[in-house]
């Protein structure tokens, strides 16, 4: 049988170990409640980013939207000036996708189209003449085209035909160029 002073230090050594555990618990305790705490303050944060940039998202779709009813009031504009465009005669000639040929955007128009094969580039006059942005034109010995882009402002009744790179260079004068309606559709085989 143990004697009362084994008793008395298990006793000890087990009150001990309980404060002992009783601190390790509160300390663990306090360490997970900063944790949480940090993890709410993070969360509060980003949510505050997450606003922010959702806000900021929303400010640009309307003002891209405000943009696209602009183009879309000045396209219709354009569209309403072309109605009566007669034939004209113009100098046709070739650009492809170069800096040196175009801007710092050589893939894009100026009218935010892609360049493609079918994409012509009108001069300011033409295009002031009712030749808008998506109109088809027949260009003779050339084929069918939609105007795409603008030229610079030196150049004044040409036309600008592009091309990928490394195709021949061409430049032909008085080229009779006419609108694609039903009427010339109904004459014209190529133009179709």
């Amino acid at each position: 049988m143990m004697g009362s002073k084994a008793v008395k230090n298990i006793f000890i050594v087990s009150v001990y170990t309980f404060i002992a555990l009783g601190c390790y618990a509160a300390y663990m305790n306090q360490q997970v409640e900063a944790e949480i705490l940090q993890m709410r303050e993070l969360a509060t944060q980003h949510r505050d980013i997450s606003t922010e940039i959702l806000d900021d998202l929303s400010a640009y779709i309307l003002d891209l939207q405000e943009d696209i009813d602009a183009l879309k009031a000045e396209l219709e504009a354009c569209w309403e000036r072309s109605v009566c465009v007669d034939p004209a005669r113009v100098t046709v000639t070739c650009y492809n996708s170069e800096p040196r040929q175009t801007d710092s955007t050589p893939f894009i128009t100026a009218f935010n189209w892609t360049v493609r094969p079918g994409i012509i580039a009108v001069s300011t006059d033409l295009l002031e003449r009712g030749y808008v942005p998506g109109s088809k034109v027949y260009l003779k010995n050339f084929g069918v085209f939609t105007v795409g882009d603008i030229m610079h402002d030196r150049f004044t009744k040409r036309v600008d035909i592009w091309i990928p790179k490394n195709k021949q260079v061409f430049k032909k004068t008085n080229v009779l160029m006419v609108p694609v309606t039903e009427q010339v559709k109904n004459t014209c085989k190529e133009c179709v």
